[in-house]
């Protein structure tokens, strides 16, 4: 995990406006998000999420439910990805594994 950074210029994709319509989640709460939560680096992507506690020290207020939005970007593309709510995101993306798997196709073929 890492501090909060800010962001001079983000995007958001096309597939990240969608999912934002789509689950009546606010440009706001995004950019909240960004700016004040904490990330994860996994898969050659940034999870951004704002803990409970952290909104509390802050004097925001989570009628948003900004303590359990997660936004994922890629930062080489200084793009928002996509984005999500769910209560029990972070255990998730802490268990998913730091580098995707890349299979090799020869070694899955015994040569006889």
């Amino acid at each position: 995990m890492t501090t909060p950074a800010t962001f001079p210029q983000i995007s958001l994709s096309h597939h990240a406006r969608v999912r934002l319509q789509q689950r009546g989640i606010s440009h706001k709460s995004v950019r909240t998000v960004l700016q004040h939560g904490l990330a994860i680096h996994k898969q050659h992507l940034i999870f951004f999420h704002l803990p409970k506690a952290r909104i509390g020290w802050m004097g925001l207020k989570d009628r948003d439910g900004l303590s359990k939005l997660v936004v994922i970007t890629d930062l080489r593309k200084k793009e928002v990805v996509t984005c999500y709510k769910s209560g029990k995101a972070v255990r998730r993306i802490k268990k998913k594994p730091k580098r995707l798997r890349k299979h090799n196709c020869e070694n899955r073929f015994l040569s006889y």
